[in-house]
Formats: C-alpha cells, sequence, structure tokens
C-alpha cells in the first residue's frame, strides 16, 4: 500500500506541476507520456520504478494502473478532474 500511496504522490505532483506551467488540463495520454519518461529517467536501483507498469500500444506506453490510482484520486478530491 506504501508504493501506491507514493505513485499516487508521483500522479498528483505531475498534474500539479502541469497546470502551474501550463494553466489547463493536462490530458490522460500527456499524463501517461509524462509519467513513462519518468519512470525511464528513474534508476534501476529505484523501487518505485518496479511500482509502475507500462504496456507497450500501439501508440505508445500505457498503464492502466496509473489510470486507476488517477481515478481514486479524483474520487477522494485530491485532484481535480482532466481531459
Amino acid at each position: 500500500m506504501e508504493s501506491e500511496k507514493i505513485t499516487q504522490e508521483l500522479i498528483r505532483i505531475c498534474i500539479s506541476k502541469h497546470m502551474e506551467k501550463k494553466k489547463f488540463p493536462i490530458s490522460e495520454t500527456k499524463l501517461q507520456k509524462i509519467l513513462y519518461k519518468t519512470k525511464m529517467a528513474m534508476s534501476d536501483r529505484n523501487p518505485l520504478k518496479d511500482k509502475i507498469p507500462f504496456y507497450w500500444y500501439i501508440h505508445g506506453p500505457y498503464s492502466p494502473y496509473l489510470m486507476e490510482l488517477k481515478e481514486k484520486l479524483m474520487s477522494e478530491g485530491k485532484i481535480s478532474k482532466i481531459n
């Protein structure tokens, strides 16, 4: 459960930083791309790297798990709706 909370915080920070810089909602595709690049930039020794699963689809990396965590954050009111 601790890794889930850390991953949720990573999602929340990503959305927050985007909103600070761009002033408009982040799309799910953009969120996925940013989180994928973040994962790829992590050291192989970082335990969080294994907790962010991505699958390669026709249009690039996608993580149903991260979208579930995003939905959970939205339902708890910790983040606002994104496009």
